[in-house]
Formats: structure tokens, sequence, C-alpha cells
């Protein structure tokens, strides 16, 4: 959030940018939210989400939740409950199998929709909607940022959990090794010092009979 919020918003224009850009266009965001929706089910990376959208009530649920996400982002920016909203889709998403890179692609549709909507509401202040697209595009490369980074932590979090899980196989199966080699030094030893007792046995019964002979 805040950190974002200093890499982004060198200027402080992002929160009075914002205000204008809910007063101009609040009620299309649910407009907004559906076209991102039929941008993404066009897309062959969703394949894996496509009975749920397919389903009325899952899509109409998807569609509220991207029009309350929509509107969050621009009367709340950079909000925790902004950032925990972007990796919900982030995770979501990743969890349903789809490649970051199609999520990210079907919010530049949605993006490119909002400025659409922004042009329509400017059309003759040209100073005005330049203003406003510099600063959803400053949110869309933060909302980028923050996807790719909870992907990226979750990945390394996973990865650093199997490599614990692999290390501990790896000790698990050389003390099974050490203890395998243990028993079997041992089976040799005792079969050796059996095969010594019998070498013994026999020079000594050969030497009895020797002795008996003369």
């Amino acid at each position: 959030g805040e950190d974002h919020r200093r890499e982004y918003d060198w200027d402080d224009a992002v929160e009075p940018a914002c205000r204008e850009i809910v007063a101009l266009i609040a009620h299309r965001q649910r407009e907004i939210a559906e076209s991102f929706w039929r941008h993404f089910q066009s897309m062959p990376a969703s394949a894996p989400m496509r009975k749920l959208l397919s389903d009325p009530q899952g899509y109409e649920e998807q569609v509220a939740r991207g029009t309350h996400y929509a509107t969050l982002k621009f009367e709340k920016p950079f909000s925790e409950e902004w950032v925990e909203m972007v990796c919900g889709y982030a995770a979501q998403t990743y969890q349903a199998g789809i490649p970051l890179p199609a999520v990210i692609a079907a919010f530049a549709y949605a993006h490119s929709h909002t400025m659409r909507a922004l042009r329509e509401a400017l059309p003759d202040d040209a100073e005005k909607l330049g203003r406003l697209c510099d600063v959803v595009q400053r949110l869309a490369m933060a909302e980028a940022d923050l996807m790719a980074g909870h992907l990226g932590a979750r990945d390394a979090a996973y990865a650093d959990e199997a490599r614990r899980g692999r290390s501990a196989q790896f000790k698990a199966s050389i003390a099974e090794s050490i203890e395998g080699a243990t028993g079997l030094a041992n089976r040799i030893r005792v079969q050796a010092q059996g095969a010594s007792g019998s070498a013994r046995g026999m020079r000594s019964e050969e030497h009895t009979s020797e002795l008996q002979s003369h």
C-alpha cells in the first residue's frame, strides 16, 4: 500500500485525479467489469475458469466483485483493502491454473475501456483527459506489480517448503543408507566370524586325524 503510493504517486496527483474519475464514470464501473470478464472468457487461457463463468450465478458473482474492485481502486487507491483484492485476484486465477500474463492482459482491456469512458465524458478537455488517463495507467502498473510480487512471494515460499521437505527426505534416506550399511557390515562380520570359526574347526579336525594316523 504505502510503498506503492510512494513509488507511483510521486507528485500527489493520484487521489485528486481518482476523485474526478469517480465523479465522471462511477456509474459505468459495472459495464467495465463486464467487459473485463467477457474479454477474459474469449481468451484461450481462461479455459480452467470457463465452467464457473458459464454458470449465470458464478458469472454474476465475478462481475459484482469486479464492479466493487474497480470502484474501490478509484475511491481508495493504495488502501490495504485494494491491495488485498488485487492479490486475491492473482491468487484465485493462479490456483485455477490461469497464467498471470493472461490476467494482466484482461486487466489491460478493462483499463482501455476505462479510458474510453473518460474520453466520452470529457470530449472537449484534452488536458484533463490526459491527466486522468495518466493516473489510470499508474494504478494499472501498480496493480500488475502487486500481482506479480504476490505470486512471486508465494512461489518462493512454496519452493522453500519443497526444499525443506526434500532436505528432510534426503537426510532420512542418508540415515537409512547408513543404517543399512551398518546392518550389512554387521552381517558380513558375523558371517566372516562364522567362516573363520568353521575354518579353525576344520584345521583342528585335520590336525587330530593326522596325529591319530601316526
